[in-house]
């Protein structure tokens, strides 16, 4: 079972090898062996793994295409949009990340209304309203 690139994805997500392993309940020294190609994971470990990173296992395995950048720079500059900040891009280039938003931006107008209802009562509730 080839596994594509867990070590890109963690790079991506800003993680340690270390924090990954973790997060997965796998050993630090496994973890790097499955990384460079040395171990086959089983089915439940790939899942593990997923999960720590925030993927599906279908993009680990190669089985699902990644994601396409939200808003690439050249867009940007054409829309006459200001630069995102680092710490958006950045957060904008996780999978999970990415994954989240635009399965957000496929439900209709009333649920991502009453996503935003929820977003503000927690904003509100532990002091950060706009």
């Amino acid at each position: 079972m080839p596994v594509n690139s867990i070590k890109r994805y963690r790079e991506e997500a800003g993680l340690t090898l270390g924090a990954v392993a973790a997060r997965a309940d796998l050993s630090v020294s496994y973890l790097s062996e499955v990384e460079r190609g040395l171990k086959k994971p089983s089915p439940k470990t790939v899942r593990k793994i997923a999960a720590a990173l925030r993927v599906s296992p279908a993009l680990l395995l190669g089985e699902e295409p990644a994601l396409p950048p939200l808003v690439p720079d050249s867009e940007e500059a054409q829309a006459g949009l200001a630069p995102l900040p680092p710490d958006v891009r950045t957060a904008l280039d996780n999978p999970g990340v990415r994954e989240l938003l635009l399965s957000v931006c496929s439900l209709p107008e009333r649920d991502i209304n009453f996503l935003l209802d929820i977003v503000r009562l927690y904003r509100r509730s532990f002091g950060r309203d706009e």
